[in-house]
C-alpha cells in the first residue's frame, strides 16, 4: 500500500501564546516531515553553550532553547565540563527560553553522571517560567535548582 504524504501539520506557537494552529505544507513546497517550526533558526543557532572554569567550579552558560534538535549539543558540552576536572559544575540557565523533556533528560543525565564522580552539580537561574514549570511537574526542582537566596 503506497504510504500517503501528509499535507498539513500542527504545531504550537509558544509567541502566539500557545495556540495550536495548522500549517498548509503544500503552499510551502516542503515535505512535511522536514519542517522547523523555528524559521530561519537552524539547531546551532537556537543554543549557544559556553564554559568558564574557575578554581575547580566550572560554570556552563546556556543561552537559547532546548528541544529534541539541540539537547544533543547541550549533553555534550556537559560531559565535556565534567570531564574537565572541575569538583562543581553549575549551569547557568538564566538565559534559557524553553526547555522541553529532552533537555530535562540531558541535565539528568548530568546530574547522575557527575554524582558517579563525586562531583557538584546544579541549575542556576532564575529560570523563565516556562522551564520552571517543566521542573516543578517532572518533580526535579528540588533536585536541580540552586536555592536562589543563598
Amino acid at each position: 500500500m503506497p504510504q500517503r504524504l501528509r499535507t498539513e501539520a500542527r504545531c504550537t506557537d509558544a509567541s502566539a501564546g500557545l495556540r495550536s494552529r495548522t500549517v498548509d505544507l503544500r503552499s510551502r513546497g516542503r515535505n512535511p516531515d522536514e519542517v522547523n517550526f523555528a524559521p530561519g533558526k537552524r539547531p546551532q543557532e537556537r543554543l549557544r553553550v559556553s564554559s568558564t572554569a574557575v578554581a575547580g567550579r566550572t560554570v556552563v552558560t546556556v543561552v537559547g532553547e532546548i528541544d529534541h534538535e539541540t539537547a544533543g549539543r547541550l549533553g555534550d558540552d556537559l560531559k565535556a565540563a565534567v570531564l574537565s576536572g572541575a569538583r562543581r559544575v553549575e549551569v547557568d540557565f538564566s538565559r534559557v527560553g524553553f526547555c522541553d523533556c529532552a533537555g530535562l533528560n540531558v541535565l539528568l543525565a548530568a546530574r547522575i553522571h557527575c554524582q558517579g564522580l563525586g562531583v557538584g552539580f546544579s541549575v542556576s537561574g532564575p529560570v523563565a517560567p516556562a522551564v520552571a514549570r517543566l521542573f516543578r511537574l517532572a518533580d526535579t526542582d528540588a533536585l536541580l535548582l540552586v536555592s536562589q537566596a543563598a
